[in-house]
């Protein structure tokens, strides 16, 4: 009996010291950590409210009307190119031409070739008799 009392105290004198170890881990974290702690719990996810409005929308739509001027020009110098061809076939013939080739891959694909029943207990008593 007193073995088992001595070991509690030892196991809660030990116990008692990481507890101290841990709060002095908890108060070294930098600042950011008990923010991010909140946010991983789900207690303070941030609202759309909070959330600060661009600087400059201007500059995010010149941006776009640039891109967009940009693949005008690009487009224009695919067409200008001595090697771009347009595709000489229709939408018609392009969807005639899958189709054929889907049809032919189906049927080199073999077909389902699963066990019977019988087969399956043939195995099964096969390996009970291991």
């Amino acid at each position: 009996m007193r073995a088992v009392f001595f070991l509690t105290i030892f196991l809660v004198s030990g116990c008692a010291g990481s507890l101290e170890q841990l709060q002095k881990v908890r108060e070294a974290a930098p600042d950011w950590y008990d923010e991010r702690k909140e946010e991983i719990r789900g207690e303070t996810y941030p609202r759309i409210a909070n959330v600060p409005p661009l600087a400059e929308a201007g500059a995010a739509a010149l941006e776009l009307k640039r891109s967009r001027q940009e693949t005008l020009a690009a487009f224009a110098r695919l067409l200008a190119d001595p090697r771009f061809e347009a595709p000489s076939e229709t939408a018609e013939q392009m969807l005639a031409w899958r189709t054929h080739h889907a049809e032919a891959l189906m049927q080199q694909i073999p077909p389902v070739d699963f066990m019977s029943d019988t087969e399956i207990q043939a195995l099964r008593a096969r390996f009970d008799g291991l």
